[in-house]
């Protein structure tokens, strides 16, 4: 084991990396997409930031780049804890057919009060903020700073800084939009905000994605050392 790191450290993240591996991201791919979609369908931001705590993604980038540094530092771990590709591939194929379904469901049905179609309104404000491309740039900032944010938060096992981080980067709704936009494409009316929402949103997920697992993946390893930059910086100022 590196002498560099403090071994509380390394107990910590083994921890974080065992937590982590516990929930069902099928499960909970699941009941975030059908928050996200009903959400995003219906304007209500509280049933959006319902789907962001499920959300089983960040859950699988904190295994990825725990793994990897545990690994890199001769710590032994399960040989399941390197899996997370798939799993993330499943969720987004979840996420995405279950709002796709959603958008038929409410193409089809009625109105019981109005006698109108439930997509009559569409798209709603939250859907027409994940179709706009201007918030994808934003998010390049965003992502950046809970990147950076993401290895402290899991070195102190810091569980409200994670979901924090979780619902500031915000990776279900992205998807659900698409799967939305998908449902109505052929609808001529929508055509214009179905491709802008197919586009932003993936742009919006893949920002997000990279931008919270690399950078957190090597400042991990910053983080972790006894004497970082940062730690010598804290020593400065209290002195």
């Amino acid at each position: 084991m590196d002498k560099s790191i403090h071994p509380r450290t390394i107990e910590t993240l083994k921890q974080v990396l065992d937590d982590s591996h516990k929930g069902n991201p099928v499960l909970f791919a699941i009941l975030s997409a059908i928050l996200a979609s009903i959400g995003l369908a219906t304007n209500s931001q509280t049933t959006i930031l319902g789907s962001m705590l499920f959300s089983p993604i960040g859950s699988l980038i904190n295994k990825s780049n725990i793994y990897h540094f545990l690994k890199n530092h001769n710590v032994k771990t399960k040989n399941k804890y390197q899996h997370w590709i798939i799993p993330l591939m499943v969720v987004i194929t979840i996420t995405i057919t279950i709002s796709f379904l959603f958008s038929k469901i409410f193409s089809y049905y009625k109105n019981p009060f109005t006698n109108k179609k439930l997509n009559e309104s569409w798209p709603t404000n939250e859907m027409k903020d994940r179709a706009n491309p201007i918030n994808a740039i934003y998010m390049i900032a965003i992502a950046l700073v809970c990147g950076i944010a993401l290895p402290l938060s899991l070195i102190f096992n810091n569980n409200i800084r994670v979901v924090a981080i979780g619902i500031a980067t915000a990776l279900i709704p992205p998807l659900a939009n698409i799967g939305l936009a998908l449902g109505t494409f052929q609808m001529e009316s929508q055509k214009e905000y179905s491709t802008n929402a197919i586009i932003t949103g993936a742009g919006i997920f893949l920002i997000n994605m990279f931008l919270l697992w690399l950078p957190s993946r090597y400042l991990l390893e910053v983080f972790s050392k006894k004497n970082n930059i940062f730690k010598q910086l804290e020593n400065y100022f209290n002195i």
